[in-house]
């Protein structure tokens, strides 16, 4: 499998919105209600949402290709959640989301072990991120991969609030 990772710029908005909105569909829309699922895509992904994030200066996307086929992304965060009992400092991975065809590959296990590498060059301490309560199967993986709970915290969703879990790996 030949796989490219690469940075996300302005230039690539468009090509990043339809990742960001596709990858979310096949991902949530089966297990959430319609109503909030349809009110938040609207928003999330309108293409001056997605501007202002690709250009927030303590922001970045990076994309992984697969044989030259775009197949998932991810979004890090240094600029929140600093009140968590966490090494300091700590990036959030804020996203990280791929097509369904490249489920069950290894791809998210690849980005993961690339994103905590990431962290230690930029000497972050740890990686949090927060985790949906009703996927189950990624918090299997993140607590496979070193994570652990630290807390709990808000996500708008639509209309609804998630009280999400806040998972953390020291680095």
């Amino acid at each position: 499998m030949n796989i490219e990772i690469f940075q996300f710029d302005e230039h690539h908005l468009t090509e990043l919105t339809a990742l960001s909105l596709q990858t979310f569909i096949d991902g949530f829309q089966k297990v959430t209600n319609p109503e909030p699922f349809q009110n938040y895509i609207v928003k999330a992904f309108a293409t001056e949402t997605m501007r202002e994030e690709i250009t927030h200066p303590q922001a970045v996307f990076y994309g992984l290709r697969v044989s030259g086929e775009l197949a998932g992304y991810w979004k890090l965060r240094w600029d929140r959640y600093t009140d968590f009992n966490a090494p300091k400092p700590m990036l959030e991975l804020q996203r990280i989301y791929f097509l369904e065809k490249y489920w069950s590959q290894g791809l998210g296990k690849n980005a993961l072990q690339w994103i905590e590498q990431f962290a230690k060059d930029h000497s972050f301490k740890s990686v949090i991120l927060l985790a949906y309560t009703e996927n189950h199967a990624a918090r299997r993986f993140y607590f496979r991969e070193g994570y652990r709970d630290i807390g709990r915290a808000d996500f708008q969703f639509g209309g609804e609030i998630h009280k999400d879990f806040v998972m953390c790996k020291n680095l």
